[in-house]
């Protein structure tokens, strides 16, 4: 068996000890204590940051949603606007092709005005009267001539 003995501690020895220890505990206070101080006004101010950074985030939240809203509203006017210009495209295309017929129609009238006299001398002969429009049918004659059985 072993034994251990321990060397006990003279007063002198204890009393250093103690001024030691006490050292020691007074300059932790004084870390401590300087720790504090220069740590509270950061936890002061992460405070106030953390409650500027909240009403920023809910001024964000509030402006994304109104954001969102006007995004659905410009989405539906750029369909009505597409609507509105492939109407509006289709309606020039026709007014175009109208417009064509119409350039053709004034230019037949033009070429064919020198014959409006002889068609309005043919249209006098036709709505004359004649010895045809006394029988049953305007029909020619020769077309009225009946078979010989």
């Amino acid at each position: 068996f072993f034994f251990f003995f321990f060397k006990q501690k003279t007063a002198y020895e204890i009393s250093a000890c103690l001024v030691g220890s006490e050292m020691c505990i007074r300059d932790s206070m004084l870390t401590y204590y300087d720790t504090i101080t220069a740590i509270e006004p950061k936890r002061v101010a992460l405070r106030e940051a953390n409650e500027q950074l909240k009403e920023a985030t809910d001024k964000k939240e509030a402006i994304d949603a109104e954001v969102a809203k006007l995004q659905e509203e410009l989405d539906t006017l750029q369909a009505e606007f597409k609507i509105v210009m492939d109407a509006k495209i289709e309606a020039e295309t026709t007014a175009a092709k109208y417009a064509r017929r119409l350039d053709i129609a004034t230019r037949l009238l033009n070429a064919l005005g020198s014959e409006s006299e002889r068609w309005a001398s043919s249209c006098l002969l036709y709505t004359s009267p004649s010895p045809r429009d006394r029988q049953k049918s305007r029909m020619p004659s020769s077309a009225c001539k009946k078979k010989k059985k």
